[in-house]
């Protein structure tokens, strides 16, 4: 189970903008998949979980972005 003590507060800011940024995105490709909002909110969610136990390689990637986009197709 990942918590928030774990991570510091740059690696908290870090996914915080990150999911600022991304997460309309997510949930509007998801929504377009399922036609279904709790459907497509709980698989943004599941991504960001994905996310944060990864969390290395997320940071790791070079395309941050892009890394989350394929764990969010494949989580759809």
């Amino acid at each position: 189970m990942v918590t928030m003590m774990q991570f510091d507060r740059n690696q908290l800011a870090y996914i915080e903008t990150l999911y600022k940024k991304k997460a309309s995105l997510l949930y509007y490709y998801s929504k377009a998949i399922f036609n279904n909002v709790a459907i497509a909110e709980e698989s943004v969610q599941e991504t960001f979980i994905i996310a944060c136990i990864n969390y290395d390689k997320l940071c790791n990637s070079p395309n941050p972005e892009g890394w989350l986009m394929n764990v969010h197709k494949n989580v759809c």
